[in-house]
């Protein structure tokens, strides 16, 4: 599906949204057209990308990851040098 925008009145947001809905659009200038905007081929998703629960058994977590640090862990966090050598 082609749309014809009129330069001087389109926005460039109303201009991507239409591409990113996959309609050609054609600028016109006064009428006359002169540009013609087409949305590029995305690449199809691959089926096992981001698959929910994939990593489900695999990483194990500590019950109390999420405590507050000891003034001990604290110090040492704050006044550790920010490189190892």
């Amino acid at each position: 599906m082609t749309t014809k925008l009129d330069l001087e009145s389109a926005t460039l947001a109303e201009l991507i949204t239409r591409i990113d809905r996959g309609e050609d659009v054609e600028l016109e200038r006064n009428g006359v057209p002169f540009a013609r905007v087409v949305a590029c081929e995305r690449p199809p998703r691959k089926v096992d990308e981001r698959v929910f629960g994939s990593w489900a058994g695999q990483i194990w977590m500590s019950d109390d990851f999420d405590d507050p640090m000891t003034e001990d862990e604290l110090a040492e966090w704050y006044d550790a040098p920010l490189t190892t050598e």
